[in-house]
C-alpha cells in the first residue's frame, strides 16, 4: 500500500504532480492549486491510499 499525501495550503501551482500522475491530480481551475483525486481531508491533510501496483504504472 502507498500512501500519497498533499498539503495544499503549500502547493504553488506548478503542475508538476498533475503531469507525473494525472490519475491522481488535477489543477483545480478556482485557484491554480493542485488536487489530490479520491482523497480525504484531514488537518490541511489530503490523502489517498492506493495499492502499490496502481502507484507504480
Amino acid at each position: 500500500m502507498v500512501i500519497v499525501t498533499l498539503q495544499r495550503e503549500k502547493c504553488i501551482g506548478c503542475n508538476y504532480c498533475a503531469e507525473f500522475a494525472p490519475e491522481y491530480f488535477r489543477m483545480s481551475k478556482k485557484d491554480g492549486k493542485s488536487v489530490l483525486l479520491k482523497s480525504t481531508e484531514k488537518k490541511g491533510f489530503h490523502t489517498l491510499k492506493t495499492p502499490i501496483e496502481d502507484a507504480y504504472e
